[in-house]
């Protein structure tokens, strides 16, 4: 006898579990997360279909100091060429146009919100990559793949020793050909949408005949809505990026230093400029403890007019895609 795994189709127990006497429930967002990274970036569209080539400097001309007939060499600045790949991801609910018929008036408002249940998910599966991605096969290479080594300038160590018990805290410099979040060409720019950043597409396929058996060409019409992403990052400059790791989430040395951030803060391209940094819960919890100046610490209006804890300059923007079960970095 065939089985189904009913794990990903949409049945009457899933309109019983948010029903009551025939009142629909509100559903508890207990696995919503704040990723605000989505919001804090510097969006650019891609220049190619699927990667996005970049230049940036290498070196610079010195001149030459001379006297009186002497001669100078001819100089030319040194620029370099890379590419960045794009990463796509794509998703989708079906539902049972029986379903609609069963649940009435209701189903369109039912619908909905099991969709947007679904854009939180893939939103914190982008945001994942953006931090986790390992690059392979082409795809996105994330931040912690790419600063993996405490030899690296902008990689630093909180001292953390304790395998996957470990944070990371982000101190970044968004900016045109700084650094930038990539979107594809059909895409869309950020906006202050906190679950979707202008990653995220939603789109409603309507009804869609589905086949569920390819030997009889047996099937049934579904509601069909298909979520993508595609996306990608690109540091032109490094220094925009820099990594406090090893932070130690259970209990000992290995917390977060406000001393070693404002070094970070100081480490940008321009440290006077917009900055931002991400860190989950635990990171944040830990450098509000630690500073003991506390005029470093301030809640002024972001970039949306949102009030939001600043330290030394810098929005601090809550981001729990970042793990609290890193490796230890080398």
């Amino acid at each position: 006898m065939s089985t189904e795994d009913l794990s990903s189709i949409y049945t009457l127990l899933d309109i019983a579990k948010t029903h009551n006497n025939k009142v629909e429930l509100e559903v508890a967002k207990v696995l919503h997360r704040k990723n605000g990274v989505l919001r804090f970036s510097n969006f650019e569209q891609a220049n190619q279909l699927t990667s996005h080539v970049f230049s940036k400097e290498v070196g610079l001309p010195s001149g030459t100091e001379r006297g009186v007939n002497e001669g100078t060499t001819a100089e030319k600045p040194q620029n370099g060429q890379g590419t960045e790949s794009l990463s796509y991801i794509e998703s989708r609910s079906e539902i049972d146009i029986l379903m609609q018929k069963i649940k009435g008036a209701g189903f369109a408002a039912w619908r909905f919100k099991r969709d947007m249940q679904h854009s939180e998910g893939l939103g914190q599966a982008v945001v994942n990559k953006l931090f986790y991605g390992t690059g392979a096969a082409g795809k996105i290479r994330g931040l912690s793949t790419r600063y993996n080594l405490t030899s690296m300038d902008n990689v630093h160590s909180a001292g953390g020793a304790v395998a996957l018990s470990n944070t990371s805290l982000w101190v970044t410099q968004p900016g045109p050909e700084i650094f930038s979040m990539l979107y594809g060409e059909d895409g869309q720019p950020g906006s202050p949408d906190e679950f979707s950043g202008g990653f995220i597409r939603m789109m409603d396929m309507d009804v869609e005949f589905i086949i569920t058996n390819t030997t009889t060409g047996a099937g049934l019409h579904k509601y069909v809505t298909l979520f993508d992403a595609f996306m990608g990052l690109c540091i032109y400059d490094d220094r925009a990026v820099q990594r406090l790791c090893n932070i130690n989430t259970t209990t000992g040395a290995g917390e977060v230093d406000p001393d070693q951030v404002i070094y970070m803060i100081e480490s940008l391209p321009d440290p006077e400029g917009e900055k931002v940094i991400f860190l989950n819960r635990m990171a944040k919890y830990q450098l509000k403890k630690n500073v003991v100046n506390k005029t470093l610490w301030s809640i002024e209006p972001d970039r949306y007019g949102v009030m939001r804890d600043m330290f030394y300059g810098a929005s601090l923007v809550l981001t729990e895609g970042i793990t609290n079960v890193e490796a230890v970095v080398s």
